[in-house]
């Protein structure tokens, strides 16, 4: 009875642990339909802003540095950059076609559109389990390094900040 018990253990053990390792392939599928419907959601209201932009930041992430088209964002020791190119607009593919081609580098891409709004991502693995994830619409993106654990998440929470983006005057 002891060694079913013991038997039975281990398979629940080993049957949790399988599903809480994704597949890389898993994650880029969860970033996907995630990102699809995150494009399509109301956009969250600015809450920071720079002399040309407000934007939305969660409240874990910290604006550090700006610059005309540049803004250091943290979140604990994670950095994120948010570039703005403020002559180009929610469809434009002029920032997703200089990324475009350098394709062969990237281990995922994706685009999606709604409405007036073209949205993209991009993601490269640079070490094990370390990736280069770039979140887009328009010509507003923005760039972290993460691992597989918080692709998804991150992913969620950097869709957030550029479908936020409102130019000044």
């Amino acid at each position: 009875m002891l060694r079913k018990l013991q038997v039975i253990q281990l398979l629940l053990f080993v049957f949790l642990l399988s599903a809480c390792t994704s597949s890389l392939q898993d994650k880029q599928q969860d970033v996907k339909e995630l990102l699809e419907s995150s494009v399509t959601a109301e956009s969250e209201k600015p809450n920071k802003e720079t002399d040309d932009i407000r934007f939305y930041l969660p409240f874990a992430m910290k604006m550090n540095e700006s610059d005309a088209n540049n803004i250091l964002v943290t979140k604990g020791d994670q950095i994120f950059i948010l570039f703005i190119n403020k002559n180009e607009k929610e469809d434009s593919l002029v920032v997703y076609e200089a990324m475009l081609k350098e394709a062969n580098s990237y281990t995922f891409t994706e685009t999606f559109t709604y409405k007036n709004k073209f949205g993209y991502v991009f993601l490269k693995e640079t070490k094990k389990d370390e990736y280069e994830l770039t979140v887009g619409i328009g010509g507003y993106k923005m760039t972290t390094m993460t691992d597989r654990k918080r692709l998804t998440q991150d992913a969620e929470t950097m869709m957030k900040v550029v479908s936020s983006i409102e130019l000044k005057g």
